[in-house]
This record gives structure tokens, C-alpha cells and sequence, in this order.
């Protein structure tokens, strides 16, 4: 009996640390519904929570800043960046999002 119960200890002990231990990503191709957070009139930030590299996901980023110029016609941009967090042990690397610095045309 104390054998059954020490054998159902560790088989519990592993399967929490399992479930401890496992991480799981969403879907890379999915963009938040609604990612475009507007500042202040000249600045502009995009969330994409994208999983991979900015070379990974180049038509996900083309495509955000081609909807944000569509959509404000009367302004240029002055300045884009990447949000980017590089890869560590084992959290893969992931872009934030994008922020966008514009002015009027």
C-alpha cells in the first residue's frame, strides 16, 4: 500500500512539474483584433504579438503599416520602429508591436 501511494506521489509530481514547465504560444498568424493604440496625434503605437522574427512576419508588418497609411491619408511618417524582444533561454523571440511617429503632410 505505502509503495502504490509513494508510486501515485511521484506520477503527481510529474505531471506537475509537466504542466509547470510547458508553454504554449498562440497562433502566429493571428493579429490582436484591435491593435492600433493612438497616443497622441503624432504618434502611434501598433500591438502585434507576432511570435518569431521581424523576417518571419514581413506581410503581417507590411500589411499594419499599409492599413495604418490607408487609413490616415494627411499624414506621412517621420519614424517607424520595431518593437522586437530577442530570444531567451527559452521564451522564444517575439515582436511587441510597432510605433509609428507622424506628421501632417
Amino acid at each position: 500500500m505505502r509503495k502504490v501511494a509513494l508510486v501515485l506521489i511521484f506520477v503527481f509530481a510529474v505531471a506537475l512539474v509537466l504542466t509547470a514547465c510547458y508553454v504554449k504560444y498562440p497562433d502566429a498568424s493571428g493579429i490582436v483584433e484591435t491593435p492600433v493604440i493612438a497616443v497622441s496625434d503624432n504618434w502611434t503605437y501598433i500591438r502585434l504579438d507576432l511570435y518569431g522574427t521581424p523576417g518571419d512576419f514581413t506581410k503581417e508588418i507590411g500589411n499594419a503599416i499599409l492599413q495604418w497609411e490607408q487609413s490616415n491619408p494627411n499624414r506621412r511618417i517621420v519614424s517607424l520602429e520595431i518593437i522586437y524582444k530577442l530570444p531567451s533561454y527559452s521564451y522564444p523571440a517575439k515582436i511587441e508591436g510597432i510605433s509609428i511617429y507622424s506628421e501632417f503632410k
